[in-house]
């Protein structure tokens, strides 16, 4: 199935796979992506599924026919084994409201 929307990530699915890291230790993570849209798009905000991701500032925008990355401090769990967390980012584009990414990764 094609994917028709206007911001996409540039890693297959959304889907960031960390491999194995050290818990809780602070990283700055990039998530890339690109706008293919003729338009600007404009994020406004942004929500995680946990406390342990910051975002950067909104407004940010994002240049018609451009990439882009978006940058995230991510402190994994101290505790070891698999872990997932979401991040949903808000635009206002009139093809796109919302774009998700996904970590993945297992604590050692």
């Amino acid at each position: 199935m094609p994917n028709n929307k206007a911001v996409v990530p540039r890693v297959p699915n959304g889907v960031v796979d960390l491999g194995v890291i050290p818990g809780d230790v602070q990283m700055s993570l990039s998530l890339p992506l690109k706008n293919r849209s003729l338009e600007n798009a404009r994020v406004v905000g942004g929500g995680t599924s946990c406390g342990c991701l910051t975002l950067e500032k909104f407004p940010i925008t994002l240049q018609a026919l451009n990439d882009a990355e978006f940058t995230v401090e991510f402190r994994p769990p101290s505790k070891s084994g698999a872990f997932e967390k979401t991040i949903v980012y808000y635009l206002e584009h009139p093809e796109q409201r919302v774009l998700r990414f996904v970590l993945r990764g297992r604590v050692h």
